[in-house]
């Protein structure tokens, strides 16, 4: 029998997820006997088995990845080949993003930090381009650590975006922009907010599937992973 963690509450039916560690989570009604779930858990075996194959391969990847020389790391849009020199602070320098020899642990807070204040002013001159386009208005941008939201709008136009969203595509991360002005006439995600999003952006649902992928590459889960 796989092993698996049980959540009852007031709810009609049965469904489980893997968590990212690989751990299978049923959510069962109250009253559901647990032999009916124990039968749900293996009907659904071959999928389960498979999926913790991927998160297991994924991890390793991720655990394994080193940043190398000349590999292509975006921020805000624009890329910078890396180059490794031994002793060197994170920098920018002639348009190559210079990092001291070593993995991701060691670099990954001062990374953070390089990508904020290259990435803050950028993203707040898109934000007001895009605004102006949707005639609406904003409070101010904050960024977040959010791993599993990559932007927020709050009722008075406070917008947070996931700091990790600064390494995604360009045009990624103006869907996100789009995503979180439009909830400044929409405060939902009804036809008439998506209407609005595709009146600027028509490719947007090209682009979830785009920070889809991004979450699974192995520099985005090894630059993260001391978020989980």
């Amino acid at each position: 029998m796989i092993p698996y963690r049980l959540i009852r509450s007031r709810r009609k039916t049965v469904a489980l997820r893997l968590t990212a560690q690989g751990e299978v989570v049923v959510r069962a009604p109250m009253r559901c006997p647990r032999d009916y779930i124990d039968r749900f858990v293996l009907d659904h075996e071959r999928w389960i088995r498979t999926h913790q194959e991927t998160l297991r391969v994924r991890a390793e990847d991720r655990d394994a990845f080193l940043l190398t020389e000349g590999y292509p790391v975006s921020l805000c849009g624009e890329t910078f080949p890396v180059g490794i020199v031994p002793g060197e602070r994170v920098s920018i320098q002639n348009g190559t993003l210079i990092l001291p020899a070593g993995d991701m642990d060691r670099i990954r807070e001062d990374l953070l930090k390089l990508a904020k204040a290259h990435c803050l002013p950028r993203l707040e001159a898109r934000l007001d381009r895009w605004a102006r386009d949707m005639g609406v208005t904003y409070g101010e941008l904050k960024l977040s650590n959010a791993r599993t939201r990559w932007g927020s709008c709050s009722r008075n136009g406070v917008i947070r975006l996931s700091v990790w969203l600064l390494f995604a595509p360009d045009r990624a991360i103006d869907y996100v922009a789009v995503h979180e002005l439009a909830h400044r006439r929409h405060f939902d995600h009804s036809p008439a907010f998506w209407a609005e999003v595709a009146k600027v952006m028509p490719d947007y649902d090209d682009q979830r599937k785009v920070l889809r992928r991004f979450q699974t590459e192995p520099f985005l889960q090894s630059l993260a992973k001391k978020e989980r």
